[in-house]
């Protein structure tokens, strides 16, 4: 598991044992416990103790390593073989070859592989879809779609067009609302780089707090950072979905709420 995964998975747990982590000095302790024991060794004589430097530094720990290991892997292969074995005659070779119309491609002087273009081992890119900063397993296409469900809600008495987006982390509220409603933005600190299914990465510096969404007569408060976005006006991602015990069931197309007393409403 990458360190962007594992800070995601130890984020959205946190909300549900915030008692594991009542102060920065505890969440940095956890977290450092689950890391890799590589990058774990690094982090600890530093003492690291706000949780965001620690893991900015662990993201960079692992590219290092990251590097350090294809560099090694690529000085292996260009290392001369033993004296013994180049004076050695080559054993005939009966590899069988392509039946005709298939084509063959020369095999790359990079990773001594056949292949079509340009070679991509070292170029910190994803060997499936070919975008970088990740690798092949951990490509979003091997993932299924997260679940989401749109519709209509009041939001500061107004219609608003809200999607329920299991994908997303935080919750968003369009710019082109914000000057529709009562709420005066505050800065949002430290900001935020959110980062677009195109690859983007867009930088948020305000919030709307307490913003209040009714459902079925039940008032759900939720925190919208101001997004430029279109399509919605607002995004409630998994930090809100949790906080009300949301279930989005798409086989009978509606979101299913519980309350504090166990009471369950839909949308």
């Amino acid at each position: 598991m990458t360190v962007e995964r594992y800070t995601a998975t130890f984020v959205a747990l946190s909300w549900f044992a915030s008692y594991l982590v009542p102060d920065e000095e505890k969440k940095c302790e956890k977290f450092e416990r689950g890391l890799h024991p590589r990058i774990r060794s690094r982090l600890i004589p530093l003492r690291i103790r706000n949780f965001i430097d620690l893991v900015t530094r662990a993201t960079l720990v692992e590219e290092d390593m990251r590097v350090n290991t294809e560099l090694f892997n690529q000085r292996k292969r260009q290392q001369p073989l033993p004296e013994s074995i180049r004076n050695k005659k080559p054993a005939p070779n009966y590899r069988p070859q392509p039946p005709p119309g298939i084509p063959t491609y020369p095999i790359c002087q990079n990773c001594r592989k056949r292949h079509q273009g340009s070679c991509l081992v070292g170029q910190n890119v994803c060997f499936k879809c070919g975008q970088p900063n990740h690798m092949a397993r951990d490509c979003p296409r091997n993932m299924p779609p997260p679940a989401t469900k749109s519709g209509t809600l009041s939001l500061f008495s107004r219609h608003a067009s809200i999607l329920f987006d299991s994908g997303a982390t935080h919750s968003f509220i369009s710019n082109h609302y914000v000057p529709l409603t009562e709420k005066i933005p505050e800065p949002l600190e430290p900001s935020m780089s959110v980062a677009t299914p195109s690859g983007e990465h867009v930088n948020c510096d305000y919030v709307l707090i307490g913003c209040l969404i009714e459902i079925q007569g039940r008032i759900l408060p939720a925190d919208l950072i101001i997004f430029n976005m279109s399509g919605f006006d607002v995004i409630l991602g998994m930090y809100w979905l949790s906080r009300n015990h949301a279930c989005v069931d798409c086989f009978n197309n509606r979101v299913v709420f519980k309350s504090t007393n166990g009471e369950e409403f839909s949308f």
